[in-house]
């Protein structure tokens, strides 16, 4: 048995990863991007994009020093060096049975399926609102970017219904208010 807390970043991310801890004994956290400002010592801390590696690379460092497992996608070596991660412990090949890399959050789901998760909870994943006055982030830095409800119903909530599906045996729980609609027996979400 083995509790993840994925930890996104979503406006509802605090509050989603409070509840989640209520009511569950995590046994480890995984977050990508900008959550590790809300964790700053992860179990684990997915980096990929040549952007997000940019802007957070100082976090990784200094998580890993605390003892955090830095993760990123395997790539040629000039690609690793070149976005700072080829120090980082796990090089993941982007291969099965692995599905084709879409968004980070997403990603680092399956890797809690993989790496032996019973129960996954998802906090500050509630994919992107359609409206032009809520901003997508917990810290609003990167202002009201807007992939729309199109693709928090057609790109993400599709992912996760995979996942869902591919991973019977894990129990998914999402805390917050997702922007997209997922029925499955292994999916729960609890609302804030």
């Amino acid at each position: 048995m083995s509790t993840w807390l994925m930890i996104g970043s979503s406006p509802l991310a605090v509050e989603a990863m409070t509840a989640a801890r209520l009511e569950h004994k995590i046994d480890r956290t995984i977050t990508t991007n900008r959550g590790i400002v809300l964790e700053s010592q992860p179990t684990y801390y997915f980096l990929s994009d040549a952007q997000a590696c940019q802007l957070w690379n100082a976090h990784a460092r200094k998580a890993h020093l605390a003892g955090t497992t830095c993760v990123t996608l395997r790539r040629s070596d000039h690609a690793l060096e070149k976005r700072g991660v080829e120090w980082f412990d796990i090089i993941q090949d982007e291969k099965p049975p692995y599905e084709p890399f879409v968004l980070s959050g997403l990603w680092c789901l399956e890797f809690a399926a993989q790496a032996g998760a019973t129960t996954v909870l998802l906090a500050g994943m509630d994919g992107w609102s359609s409206s032009p006055d809520v901003m997508d982030y917990f810290d609003g830095s990167l202002g009201k970017i807007k992939h729309n409800t199109d693709w928090s119903r057609d790109v993400i909530a599709p992912r996760c219904r995979l996942l869902a599906d591919k991973y019977p045996s894990v129990a998914w729980i999402q805390y917050g208010r997702p922007e997209f609609e997922l029925e499955a027996a292994n999916w729960t979400v609890v609302r804030l």
